[in-house]
């Protein structure tokens, strides 16, 4: 979307003040005459938004939160088995890594593919296809013979769900309106949050019951059973395509008519030009480093508590999880409910205020990864090990619903492709993470590695807290004059 044109949230606020009328006083026949004009322009002139129900909305936004769970379960759900993966291929803990770094890479690679091609085929086609891939490689898994196959088709699993995450959040750009989507974008985020509750109990349990390879089999029947429900419940929700099909059935004309254009397809590494964007840069790197953080907080977990003086197996492990699938659960909701409530504070006419609560909430993602690092390095009490977690979760994810809801306002024409650019820093650098993590601990200490992370934390918090406050000021003096 061109800079010169009004956002969404800005046109729709235009168009109520334009065109609302208040009738405070009993009506004369002349002017119920104009009261039912009004009413008749206000029925031609409906906002995009507005052609869902509520109901309607709330089961769209069900059925990608189902199918949304399918990412971060798949993220965590084997990582309590990976000793007993190592054993059972009988390979190394270093390669079992790089099934979790190849998968990552590729999760951020094709979240800009299918970013790209959600905003050009439409949403429910790319969704339905991403899952039927996921399922078939999902089986492979299964029956893998040696880490060489897994780990190609785990790469070639993150490849397929993270259509999940990049065209999910364009769904809900399209059908909820800017006034609500920080909210609906939080509710989003506490399925994809929950999975690293989920996905290491269950997979710790199913591990240790049933061996590791029956994670698998649980993340193939899941898949199956969302992609029906996608079929049935989910319709096609691409903003452009939704108004052709309103303006055909009812012949009506909607207030973003002019925002919406036919979508023009985009070269998947197109989108990442935003990068160089000073308007938008300083959050993705702001959320690049909270996620990579936090992942490899979860990454460094199973290692450390299954060595002296925890000593805990792969089910107590994944129980060890829940704390910071709390804190996430947590965060996204109050995150999320914030950001909307900061924008409606301002009447919307500074886009960037939806960011200023969540700017503070960041900072218990450095607090949580010096807390960390330090009761690993010095083996303390396991409760002191979880309550960090706790902390380093509700940060990051406290601040994800209000950067993904402004990111995706500011570039409504292309919210597929913006949530895939935010989708893939964080994978790619965690994937590196994942690699580097091990030989660094082993070198310096756990201790010094999460320090470093909580000083890079602090950076990207720094530089973002500032262009907000930047950005606030200047719209604030701009309309005092």
């Amino acid at each position: 979307m061109c800079e010169q044109q009004l956002s969404t949230e800005e046109s729709l606020l235009y168009y109520d003040t334009e065109h609302s009328v208040s009738i405070k006083e009993h009506p004369s026949s002349s002017s119920r005459k104009n009261e039912q004009q009004t009413i008749s322009e206000n029925n031609t002139n409906k906002s995009i938004y507005d052609i869902y129900s509520p109901r309607k909305r709330n089961i769209i936004l069900f059925a990608v939160c189902t199918l949304g769970l399918l990412s971060p379960l798949c993220d965590t759900i084997y990582l309590p088995a990976l000793p007993v993966v190592e054993k059972d291929l009988h390979t190394s803990y270093a390669l079992v890594l790089q099934s979790v770094a190849i998968y990552l890479f590729f999760c951020g690679i094709f979240s800009l593919v299918w970013g790209s091609f959600s905003d050009y085929y439409g949403r429910k086609i790319c969704l339905i296809v991403s899952s039927i891939l996921f399922i078939t490689t999902s089986i492979i898994c299964i029956f893998t013979p040696n880490i060489i196959y897994l780990i190609i088709f785990r790469a070639l699993q993150g490849a397929s769900i993270t259509a999940t995450d990049a065209v999910g959040l364009g769904v809900i750009a399209d059908v909820f309106a800017p006034t609500q989507r920080g909210f609906a974008t939080g509710m989003f985020l506490i399925p994809f949050n929950i999975g690293p509750i989920l996905g290491p109990v269950l997979g710790g349990s199913l591990s240790d019951s049933f061996g590791w390879r029956s994670t698998f089999v649980f993340l193939a029947l899941y898949a199956f059973l969302t992609t029906i429900m996608i079929l049935i419940l989910l319709p096609e929700t691409h903003q452009y395509f939704v108004l052709q099909r309103h303006q055909q059935a009812l012949g009506s004309i909607t207030i973003e008519v002019d925002l919406i254009h036919k979508p023009v397809f985009a070269a998947p590494w197109k989108p990442l030009s935003v990068l160089t964007d000073l308007s938008i840069a300083p959050y993705i790197l702001l959320m690049t480093i909270a996620f990579t953080t936090f992942f490899m907080s979860l990454i460094a977990l199973p290692d450390q508590l299954s060595s002296k003086p925890y000593n805990l197996n792969e089910a107590i492990i994944g129980f060890c999880y829940i704390p910071s699938g709390i804190g996430l659960l947590i965060g996204s909701a109050l995150g999320g409910s914030l950001a909307d409530r900061a924008g409606r504070y301002y009447s919307g006419k500074i886009p960037e205020s939806r960011l200023i609560p969540a700017s503070f909430g960041a900072f218990f993602v450095p607090v949580g990864l010096l807390f960390y690092g330090c009761s690993l390095h010095f083996k303390l009490n396991l409760t002191l090990v979880i309550i960090a977690t706790f902390i380093v979760a509700f940060g990051h994810s406290v601040y994800e619903p209000a950067g993904f809801s402004y990111l995706t306002n500011k570039k409504q024409d292309e919210a597929g492709a913006i949530s895939a650019v935010v989708i893939f820093l964080p994978f790619i650098f965690s994937g590196l993470g994942t690699v580097v993590a091990a030989p660094i601990i082993k070198a310096v200490g756990i201790g010094l590695l999460f320090s470093i992370l909580a000083g890079l934390s602090i950076i990207s918090i720094i530089i973002a807290n500032t262009v907000v406050f930047v950005k606030v000021q200047q719209k604030k003096h701009s309309e005092k004059r």
